[in-house]
C-alpha cells in the first residue's frame, strides 16, 4: 500500500493493512515522528501517495520492493530490502525494551509468534545485557563460585575446549 497524505491525520499515521485486507484486515494508528512529519511538511506532495515512479505514478507492492531492492544495491547494501525496514522496526522496538504487544501493534504482525520470531535476538542481546549487568554488580559471583565448588566437588565434569 502506497502511503499518502490523507493517511496522516492528526500527527499519526492511519491505514488498513493491504496485506490482510481481504482477510480479517489489522487497522493501524501510530504516532508518526516528528522529523518525519517536518519532512513531509517540507515536501509537499501535487500526487496521491508520498512516492512515485518515474512515471508519475504509485508504486504497485511489487514495484516499491524492486525499487527498493534497486536503490539497496546501488547504495552497495545488497543485505537489505523493503521488508528488512519492517523487520530493523521490529528488531529495534525490542532492543528498546518494547513488548511484544506494542511492536505488534506498531508493525501489524497477526501473531504474537510472528513478533517473537523476529524479535528473539534482540531479546536474546537485552537480556544478556541485563544478566550481565548482575555479574557486574557482584550479585552473581558468589553464588557462581559456590556452584563451581559443588560441581567439582561431586565429580561434575566441566570440559574447557
Amino acid at each position: 500500500m502506497p502511503f499518502a497524505p490523507q493517511h496522516v491525520r492528526n500527527g499519526r499515521l492511519q491505514f488498513r493493512q493491504a496485506k490482510n485486507e481481504h482477510r480479517n484486515p489489522i487497522d493501524i494508528d501510530i504516532p508518526v515522528h516528528s522529523e518525519l512529519l517536518a519532512s513531509i511538511a517540507a515536501a509537499p506532495s501535487t500526487h496521491l501517495t508520498f512516492l512515485i515512479t518515474e512515471y508519475e505514478k504509485p508504486y504497485t507492492p511489487a514495484g516499491f520492493g524492486n525499487a527498493m531492492r534497486d536503490w539497496c544495491d546501488q547504495a552497495n547494501l545488497h543485505h537489505c530490502s523493503a521488508h528488512g525496514l519492517r523487520k530493523a522496526c521490529t528488531t529495534a522496538l525490542a532492543e528498546a525494551g518494547a513488548t511484544a504487544h506494542e511492536i505488534a501493534s506498531v508493525t501489524g504482525h497477526r501473531s504474537l509468534a510472528e513478533v517473537e520470531r523476529y524479535t528473539a535476538t534482540a531479546a536474546r542481546k537485552r537480556l544478556a545485557d541485563q544478566a550481565m549487568q548482575k555479574f557486574k554488580r557482584g550479585t552473581l559471583s558468589v553464588p557462581l563460585a559456590r556452584q563451581w565448588d559443588n560441581q567439582c566437588k561431586f565429580g561434575t565434569r566441566i570440559n574447557a575446549s
